[in-house]
């Protein structure tokens, strides 16, 4: 379909550059919903045939001039979006090609799209490629049955973050940076749904279910009443790894060899607390071993004060105070234990850990997150990181630090320090806290970062995936119980030869009404 100019008094037109000269090969779309709106016929215009022109809709406005104010208005708009999508499908025509800005919105939020490129019939097959488009899908061949979720994921990423989002520089580091950000929003529960989206494995029925879902769960974690609890199921278990060990580690005692250090308590049948930490082993002075058991041994005590303290409510504001507390002193720590060792000490040259710790009472979830060892909540569907990683990609993508060094170096741990008057002094540390709940069903996972990394695959999501099936056969294999899970998995983990210590702890609620997983 061609499309060319047309003057019309007191009429005001919008212009769009036709994406390929190839627009005549697609039919003009008839039957459409209103939302869409089709430009002036060939018939009436001149003969320009570079552009698509269109009688303006006063009371729309581009989405670059929309802004929402909440994250609930945000996926109301989405929903919106992904409904209209669903319903051309209805009328037999698809879209496999997106321009942002020929997205409008009324005042009502309701979306409208200005179309000046093709939609798809069942008719049609084509590369997309062809056309000149910011977002078209790569499928080849295209037909109508493939699928087109990865444009709605574009939609996505350019409404909530829009030119952060433009300015990642491949589809790889802009999935990355959704999903940190979503971490950073306590959005997670669609980070799944967005990967599948850019990764094109939805159709648009199966995509709409499965945001709906991600929607009842995210409503379902921000209300304020707690649901009855009878108690925690709970396990935890630590490996050396196996192709880490070297040969002089056969002489040394056991805790001078794992780095890793992990605790699990009960405080009572409604709370209980839970961390891994992970020792750095790149340290001139001390060792990872040290700073995560100094670490430990440090939030041990203040959980034996907060046992103490019977009329503290467990409420975010106090979990934050407690955790916060907890890092100044283990900082501090560490840090005098590095001063013991060398008074002449460099901030750059001193043990540390990583530390990911959870008070979990009722069906709420405190976490506090220093370094990269992940949280991670696992349901029948995903299993969901929670936490970002602190290390120079993160800082690089989303705090725009020009930082130096390795991607996947740390830039936070419990042991960070400064040089003060040529002496080691402790350095503020950026942590991540995260307020939540935890539904019927789920289980919440802490691990080392090496858990993850020793999975089969060559992605995240991939690996994420594989660690998946692994618990699950594991759950099978126990017959439902909790306690010996973390041995069969990293048992399982360390068949692939696992270089790094490899750690695990479980928790599992049992709601009063649960019928169990």
């Amino acid at each position: 379909m061609a499309f060319v100019r047309v003057e019309r008094e007191n009429l005001p037109i919008l212009k769009f550059e036709l994406p390929s000269l190839e627009m005549k090969r697609f039919k003009q779309p008839e039957g459409l919903l209103d939302n869409l709106i089709l430009p002036l016929r060939e018939q009436e215009l001149d003969k320009d045939i570079r552009h698509a022109y269109f009688i303006e809709r006063q009371n729309l406005k581009e989405y670059r001039e929309v802004k929402f104010d909440d994250n609930e208005l945000f996926l109301t708009v989405m929903s919106n979006i992904i409904k209209l999508f669903e319903e051309t499908e209805n009328k037999r025509y698809k879209f496999f090609c997106f321009d942002m800005k020929s997205l409008y919105f009324d005042e009502n939020l309701t979306p409208y799209i200005y179309l000046y490129y093709p939609l798809f019939t069942e008719d049609d097959q084509y590369d997309m490629s062809k056309f000149e488009m910011p977002i078209y899908i790569n499928t080849k061949p295209l037909t109508f049955r493939s699928n087109n979720s990865r444009i709605i994921a574009e939609i996505f990423g350019n409404l909530k973050y829009r030119d952060e989002y433009r300015n990642q520089n491949n589809p790889r580091e802009k999935k990355e940076f959704v999903r940190e950000k979503l971490r950073l929003e306590n959005l997670h529960d669609f980070i799944p749904w967005f990967e599948k989206s850019y990764e094109n494995k939805y159709d648009i029925k199966t995509l709409s279910k499965k945001f709906e879902h991600a929607i009842q769960n995210y409503q379902q974690r921000k209300r304020k009443e707690s649901k009855s609890i009878k108690g925690y199921k709970a396990s935890g278990e630590s490996f050396y790894g196996s192709e880490k060990l070297k040969p002089e580690d056969d002489f040394k005692p056991d805790e001078e060899v794992n780095q890793d250090s992990y605790l699990l308590k009960k405080i009572n049948e409604e709370t209980i607390v839970a961390a891994v930490m992970d020792g750095v082993s790149t340290a001139k002075i001390g060792n990872g071993n040290i700073a995560s058991n100094t670490a430990k041994k440090i939030l041990e005590e203040e959980i034996q004060e907060l046992s103490k303290q019977s009329n503290t409510e467990i409420n975010e504001e106090n979990v934050k105070n407690f955790f916060e507390n907890f890092l100044k002193k283990a900082n501090e720590a560490i840090i005098n234990k590095a001063l013991e060792i060398s008074e002449n000490a460099k901030s750059d040259e001193i043990m540390s850990t990583t530390f990911t710790g959870v008070i979990v009472h009722k069906d709420k979830v405190y976490i506090c997150s220093v370094g990269d060892s992940p949280a991670i909540l696992l349901n029948d569907e995903n299993a969901i990181i929670l936490n970002i990683e602190h290390n120079v990609a993160f800082e690089r993508r989303i705090n725009k630090r020009m930082i130096n060094g390795d991607p996947e170096s740390l830039t936070q741990v419990i042991g960070k320090a400064k040089m003060e008057n040529d002496r080691l002094a402790p350095a503020d540390i950026e942590y991540q806290f995260i307020a939540t709940k935890i539904l019927e069903g789920e289980t919440l996972i802490l691990c080392s970062d090496g858990v993850i990394d020793y999975c089969m695959g060559n992605r995240e999501e991939e690996k994420i995936d594989d660690f998946v099936n692994k618990y699950r056969e594991a759950y099978e294999k126990s017959n439902g119980k909790i306690k010996p899970i973390p041995q069969i998995v990293l048992s399982k983990i360390d068949e692939n030869k696992a270089g790094d210590n490899i750690t695990m702890v479980i928790i599992k609620p049992e709601f009063n009404n649960q019928e169990g997983q």
